[in-house]
């Protein structure tokens, strides 16, 4: 592992860290602190784009390709954009991934890629996607969304991309070797 490639590893986990404590802390203190002054009424930050036609924006790349820093620039333009990293936020949308997707795949022992509610992901105020697994329906969404902006976002090589995949991959599966004992680690582990 480079220099570099640590660098990137600090840079993304501030980022990230970045992200979660402006939500955090807009979410748990300045919006209720506005409804309660009377200033707002509603949950609405004001920079929210009108969601009644679905998805605008579709980020088409693999993860490790900058599907991150697209989701803070589509963010900053007003866009609620759901990234994988933040699927946890949002029970319904991770229920539907595992219920629809991503168990029967496992139960069948095949990647299948089987049909996402769109619509439920839409319902939710998304008005843009990044990363995996929505990139994965790139045929479907185009079908589904005619007049939505696609971006692809990529790495200057395969072997580039790898060495990041490889690096988030180890960084997420090794902690679970000595966490064994917890029961969604062990699964992890399998």
């Amino acid at each position: 592992m480079s220099i570099h490639e640590i660098f990137e590893g600090i840079a993304s986990g501030a980022a990230h860290g970045y992200w979660f404590a402006k939500n955090k802390a807009s979410d748990w203190v300045i919006r209720p602190a506005l409804r309660l002054s009377g200033l707002s009424s509603s949950d609405d930050d004001g920079n929210a784009i009108d969601v009644g036609v679905g998805l605008k924006i579709v980020g088409v790349g693999y993860g490790r390709t900058g599907t991150y820093s697209l989701t803070l620039a589509l963010e900053e333009l007003g866009h609620k954009t759901l990234h994988t990293q933040h699927m946890y936020e949002t029970p319904d949308i991770l229920d539907m991934w595992d219920r629809d997707i991503f168990s029967p795949s496992i139960e069948a022992g095949d990647a299948v890629l089987g049909i996402p509610d769109f619509d439920l992901i839409a319902s939710k105020g998304f008005t843009a996607t990044a990363d995996l697994p929505m990139s994965l329906y790139f045929e479907q969404l185009v079908t589904r969304y005619p007049d939505s902006k696609f971006i692809l976002t990529t790495r200057d090589s395969s072997e580039v991309w790898f060495r990041s995949w490889d690096m988030l991959t180890k960084t997420m599966t090794t902690p679970t070797r000595y966490f064994s004992w917890m029961s969604h680690a062990e699964q992890i582990n399998r």
